[in-house]
């Protein structure tokens, strides 16, 4: 008999939080050679506050009179790690939520504006070196918007970065990306105008600004506002998650187990370490909702 989507979803918190205390598990068991006594008391403080994450989450299916059944989640000790399936799952649903909001107020003031998904990526690297290639790809995103064309183009984008586990168990990398939103400039599909950039110049200045030796992936493609999904699962696949959960682990008969040498380097490059960006018309769009709301309470307290 199949379950119903209340319980299927009750399962994947379950699960979630299983692969939460297997990543505490591994952080307590890391042992990083290159690590200073900062770094290591760093992950000891990680591994203690997603176990206790873990441990305090409570999940149980509640059905009120004459309303569908849905999941009740508790969790008081909740860590916010990156790492953290349940905090993360629980984090780009709100930054979903929030971004959804910004594109109501943007399609608003640009009705006309064009929406376009990009992946931006580099070749994979030691899983050491994720730290780094975090900082490297930030930098050339950066560049990346600061060039002529794109910034003629892309009346703003909202942007996250995101880790893909590559290699093996015994030398395992990292290939970091991002992923974006962007809203583009009402004539950019217009032939009277040249704003237009095909998909050879746009891996050409992502080469540029990755300054690299190599053509990267620079992947773009359209997205219809017609389709009422199309946007919202754009947004989805934008912020999803960090790291790719199904990657992180290796299951067995006793539940998911995870390697510290991967969840270690993952856990300090990811600390304190802010994922998404939005520049542009999101930017802006942010800014009104704030006062809106900022309004909205000073009318209730009057």
């Amino acid at each position: 008999m199949p379950l119903s989507p209340a319980r299927q979803k009750l399962y994947r918190y379950q699960r979630a939080r299983a692969s939460s205390q297997a990543i505490a598990r591994a952080l307590s068991h890391a042992e990083p050679q290159t690590a200073t006594d900062a770094q290591k008391k760093c992950l000891a403080t990680l591994a203690r506050r997603m176990s206790a994450c873990a441990m305090s989450a409570s999940f149980k299916l509640v059905t009120p009179v004459d309303e569908a059944t849905f999941v009740e989640v508790r969790n008081r000790r909740a860590c916010k790690n990156a790492l953290c399936m349940s905090c993360a799952r629980y984090r780009a649903r709100n930054a979903v939520r929030k971004a959804m909001e910004q594109l109501t107020v943007i399609q608003a003031q640009h009705p006309d504006a064009p929406f376009a998904f990009m992946t931006l990526s580099s070749i994979n690297r030691p899983m050491a070196e994720v730290a780094t290639m975090l900082d490297d790809h930030e930098a050339a995103f950066n560049r990346f918007c600061r060039l002529r064309p794109i910034k003629n183009a892309v009346l703003g984008h909202i942007t996250s970065f995101e880790i893909a586990i590559r290699g093996t168990a015994e030398h395992p990398e990292a290939g970091v990306h991002s992923h974006s939103l962007l809203v583009l400039h009402p004539a950019y599909f217009s032939k009277e105008h040249t704003l237009y950039i095909p998909q050879v110049e746009l891996v050409s200045l992502w080469r540029t600004a990755l300054r690299v030796a190599y053509n990267p992936i620079c992947d773009i493609r359209r997205v219809r506002a017609s389709d009422d999904q199309a946007l919202p699962s754009a947004l989805r696949e934008t912020l999803k998650y960090a790291i790719a959960p199904h990657a992180l682990f290796q299951h067995s008969d006793f539940g998911p187990n995870a390697n510290p040498a991967v969840v270690a380097p993952l856990a300090l490059a990811l600390y304190k370490r802010r994922l998404v960006r939005s520049s542009g018309v999101f930017t802006q769009a942010a800014k009104i909702l704030k006062q809106h709301a900022k309004e909205a309470r000073h009318a209730q307290s009057d």
